[in-house]
């Protein structure tokens, strides 16, 4: 039987080989031996960063990048700064002697070896062990021909060693070289005619090459330096890129002009960045690189942008927020172009900004628009919840709310069930104010409403505009009529803007005789009986007494109520001067209503009457008659005359509707008025202790979690110590200012 051989290797062969490879193994260095430390941000950092980022101030960045961009000072030199600095921390290296380092050296040691610079100790030296002859700071250095002394930057003497050794051959010398010498690289000995020896390395190949790579590592023209030179290049050529499309986009917005439309490649945002670069050689630049480049001028960039300097906006707005100590909210709710409710939040409050030492330097009262909410419950609790839902998002803490500021409609304003009494649960001090302004438009509108003859009134001066907008021929005529002298351009009335009234009603009184002029041109020349009808029509209104006096009425009342409406619009304007605003208004309105100012009223109109050609006798106008019953004892009275009914029924009527509107719809906003009204600089130095000891009782009693209990006496004390200073101001923001900023009152009153 034949004796069979074995095919694979035993199992003492298999452990020899294993061992032999885990051996090679263990000598092979690691992977993480052929990399430095650097500095870096880790994935984990960079994700939970990258937010916080986005929301930065956008605009010092910019400011960061342009300082970068112009200083003298290069990025990559910077970094290399920092390197180096954690290399020196990490391989622990004092000097640059040769002894200290191996045969193979890594980037990291020599790096530091660059740093450190050729080292050149001034002695004493040993003396050589083979030659026995010692080495001398002497050759560091040489004399040329013409006698100018010049040094050996590459002749290094190492005390490790106790050998000279070039410097150059040693970083940069091609050890692959066939004609490579490590003589100089490990260190020769001192021999006799030593300096012919060093001319002699001067002279030779591998000590020129070095010399030249190391003048070039000096010079920065090694591959890493240029390739980080191009790197830098373009960082700082595409931030100046996103600084001048972050700009471009900020201009659109602030002028409400959009960035593109249907077309990405044209549109606004193109159309300034083509004008731009023919002025600006960045611009240029990136409009020159083909489409199939990044240029970031794409529809997605141009949002991702609008969205990082919304964020920013928003966070800044918010952190403006919750710094301050109090607040006012003021929401509003209107229909979108898809028929969505969208809930519009403002917030009004104090921003106080601090110096240094965190002293108060200035004072300002901000409203800030932070965002529309899409709201499909648009009732009290729909809409709290929507606001609540932001507040708690944002982290705003709405007990500081001491404010509310909403429309008049029931869901906002209801005692009961509105908005204003679901907030108050959350912030009971949060008084509820009907805007002035636009109370005040209400309070107009309501008069033109009720009474059937202003209504009429205004529909005419409608029609008027109506009658010559309509038609390009009626408005020419009007217009370029060389006789007469087109002052003011018709205007037309906008149901919801009493100012729009006032400028229709002074378009028609200036322009009355070329109006009248215009019309009864048409009549005559018009070939259409519907317009000469319309004519007609629109003559007899314009010449009827009735609407002469009514001109005459309004306009007076609008000279008295338009600047109130604009100075309650105001920017500056607060509750003392909404209320002493609206006090004058109430007192002259009251003025206006009796025989004598009604008297005034109809001779000024007789006179513009005269002016104008028209006849002074009022319209007499069929009045209905109420049938009187079988058992009622007396008639029915009316007024008969169309004077005494005009007054009454228009005039008086129309006053009525206006004071007691006023009264009505500004008590809330007095009643406030009238509570700090104490702090108000006039108040405050004429009312005597014991008005300052009751007012401000009042005060320490609603907002006992924010003024002092000792408010009275510190009011005493601001009215002694600070008269004169007090005396100067009109406003109680000036008061704040004089304390906060001026005198810096904390100190001595702390609440």
């Amino acid at each position: 039987m034949s004796e069979r051989k074995r095919d694979y290797p035993s199992g003492a062969e298999k452990r020899k080989s294993k061992r032999k490879r885990e051996e090679v193994i263990k000598k092979v260095p690691k992977i993480s031996s052929f990399f430095h430390r650097q500095d870096t941000v880790s994935d984990l950092d960079w994700k939970d960063s990258s937010e916080a980022r986005s929301s930065s101030n956008i605009h010092s960045e910019i400011e960061e990048s342009q300082a970068h961009t112009s200083s003298d000072v290069h990025p990559e030199i910077e970094e290399h700064q920092v390197n180096d600095s954690d290399i020196f921390e990490d391989c622990n290296i004092i000097s640059s002697d040769r002894g200290n380092f191996g045969d193979n050296l890594s980037e990291c040691e020599r790096k530091i070896i660059f740093k450190l610079g050729p080292f050149k100790p001034q002695g004493p030296f040993p003396k050589d062990s083979e030659s026995n002859r010692p080495f001398s700071a002497y050759y560091y250095s040489y004399f040329n021909q013409a006698g100018i002394k010049l040094v050996r930057p590459w002749l290094c003497y190492s005390n490790v060693l106790n050998k000279p050794y070039c410097h150059f051959c040693w970083l940069l010398a091609d050890r692959q070289n066939k004609s490579y010498s490590s003589a100089w690289v490990n260190g020769v000995s001192v021999r006799s005619n030593f300096t012919q020896t060093i001319l002699d390395h001067e002279k030779s190949q591998q000590h020129m090459n070095a010399s030249l790579s190391y003048n070039n590592w000096l010079q920065g023209n090694t591959i890493d330096t240029l390739l980080q030179s191009e790197i830098n290049s373009k960082i700082t050529f595409w931030r100046d890129v996103l600084h001048r499309i972050i700009n471009v986009i900020i201009t659109l917005a602030s002028c409400n002009l959009s960035l593109r439309g249907h077309d990405s490649d044209s549109g606004n945002f193109m159309a300034i960045l083509r004008l731009l670069s023919n002025y600006d050689a960045t611009l240029k630049e990136l409009l020159l690189k083909p489409k199939v480049e990044i240029n970031y001028l794409s529809p997605t960039i141009q949002n991702e942008i609008i969205s990082l300097l919304g964020t920013t906006v928003r966070n800044n707005i918010i952190s403006e927020i919750k710094k301050a100590p109090f607040l006012t909210i003021i929401l509003d709710t209107t229909q979108d172009l898809s028929k969505i409710d969208q809930l519009s939040v403002v917030f009004r409050y104090i921003s106080v900004t601090e110096n240094d030492d965190n002293v108060p330097k200035e004072i300002k009262i901000c409203e800030s628009f932070l965002g529309f909410i899409a709201v499909t419950d648009c009732s009290a609790a729909g809409l709290k919840t929507a606001f609540l839902n932001l507040t708690k998002e944002y982290g705003i803490d709405l007990t500081k709310c001491r404010g509310q500021g909403y429309d008049g409609a029931n869901v906002m304003s209801g005692i009961y069930g509105g908005l204003q009494t679901l907030i108050e649960e959350h912030a009971p001090n949060a008084d509820y104010v009907h805007c002035a302004a636009h109370a005040l438009n209400l309070v107009l509108n309501d008069a033109a409403r009720h009474v059937r003859e202003i209504s009429t009134f205004f529909d005419n001066l409608e029609k008027v505009y109506t009658f010559f907008g309509n038609s390009i021929k009626r408005w020419a005529m009007l217009s370029d009529d060389p006789s007469e002298k087109y002052l003011i351009t018709l205007k037309k009335v906008c149901p919801t803007r009493w100012s729009s009234r006032n400028d229709a009603l002074l378009a028609v009184k200036k322009n009355f005789l070329l109006i009248m002029k215009t019309l009864y041109q048409l009549n005559l020349i018009s070939n259409k009986k519907d317009e000469r009808e319309e004519c007609k029509n629109i003559i007899n209104i314009l010449e009827s007494y009735d609407f002469l006096v009514l001109v005459t009425f309004f306009s007076s009342l609008f000279e008295i109520i338009n600047p109130i409406s604009k100075a309650l619009q105001h920017e500056n304007n607060d509750l003392q001067k909404s209320s002493i605003l609206l006090s004058n208004l109430l007192n002259r309105l009251c003025q206006l209503r009796n025989q004598i100012s009604f008297n005034s009223l109809l001779n000024e109109s007789k006179d513009l009457a005269k002016e104008w050609g028209v006849t002074t006798v009022f319209k007499n106008s069929r009045r209905k008659i109420t049938k009187r019953f079988f058992d009622e004892l007396s008639q029915d009275e009316r007024i008969s005359d169309p004077e005494s009914y005009f007054k009454v029924n228009v005039y008086y009527c129309c006053l009525d509707i206006l004071i007691s509107q006023t009264k009505e719809r500004f008590q809330s906003l007095c009643d406030l008025s009238s509570m700090f009204e104490i702090l108000q600089p006039e108040k405050l130095l004429s009312s005597s202790n014991e008005e300052i000891l009751i007012a401000s009782g009042k005060l320490s009693v609603k907002y006992s979690k924010d003024i002092s209990v000792n408010l009275c006496d510190q009011l005493k004390a601001l009215k002694t110590c600070l008269k004169s200073e007090i005396q100067k101001i009109y406003s109680i923001k000036e008061l704040i200012e004089l304390l906060l900023v001026k005198f810096n009152s904390l100190l001595v009153f702390p609440r």
